[in-house]
């Protein structure tokens, strides 16, 4: 089957016409430069997740890297406007994974810009005092300093201070956070739900003594919503 209807909704405007010309772009190159095809219909939305209307039984609504970015009030009001009022036949959701953020604390600055990693960076036999003098004297940055105490025997940060990856995230959850969320709402509303990730590790990857720089788990963690039923009707 393919796509007939696809509605995008955001709180800005600026960001749905900015959706509307690259959809409407992409469509007019598969024509091969001439019109888009009038049999999809393109709708754009501007509103809140939560004051979402469409009609009810729609095929699939997806959260892409969403829920992060809502207010406790807009999250709590989801379960209700999505699943409940819309009524979708699958939602999909992505939200970052907080424990997969360890991978990306010891990452060299200097190497993600294009660089050499910093010398010493995961230097054999170095005590802990070596490591923050090194750091001090900015022989490390930050993520190589990171990198380098864990190796050296310096106990894994607490989740608690695991940094978010975007300064407009109001939370990122665990696997364990995630999975509780998203089956309060399946069971809620009626629906099964499923889990997988997207890059890094397995969705169900364990924490390995042996690999304290390792972040366990994919970078973003997904949640399908299936109404029951629905793998028979496919």
């Amino acid at each position: 089957p393919s796509l007939r209807r696809v509605v995008a909704n955001d709180v800005s405007a600026r960001a749905l016409r900015r959706c509307g010309e690259k959809v409407r772009a992409a469509l007019a190159a598969r024509a091969g430069g001439g019109a888009p095809s009038a049999e999809l219909e393109l709708e754009l939305l501007c509103s809140s997740v939560s004051e979402l209307r469409l009609a009810a039984g729609c095929d699939v609504l997806t959260l892409v890297e969403v829920v992060e970015h809502l207010d406790p009030p807009e999250l709590q009001r989801l379960g209700a406007a999505l699943l409940g009022r819309c009524s979708p036949r699958a939602l999909i959701v992505t939200t970052p994974n907080k424990e997969y953020n360890l991978n990306l604390m010891v990452t060299c600055s200097e190497e993600a810009r294009g660089g050499a990693a910093c010398r010493g960076r995961g230097g054999a036999g170095l005590t802990l005092d070596e490591v923050r003098a090194r750091s001090r004297r900015g022989q490390l940055c930050k993520g190589c300093c990171t990198y380098t105490s864990l190796l050296s025997g310096a106990p894994p940060p607490p989740l608690a201070h695991y940094p978010l990856r975007n300064k407009d995230h109001r939370f990122e959850w665990t696997r364990a956070e995630f999975r509780a969320w998203a089956e309060g709402l399946a069971a809620e509303h009626g629906y099964s739900v499923r889990f997988d990730g997207v890059g890094g590790g397995a969705w169900d990857e364990e924490r390995q003594p042996g690999a304290p720089c390792h972040g366990p788990g994919p970078s973003s963690q997904v949640a399908i919503f299936e109404r029951p039923g629905l793998r028979e009707q496919m």
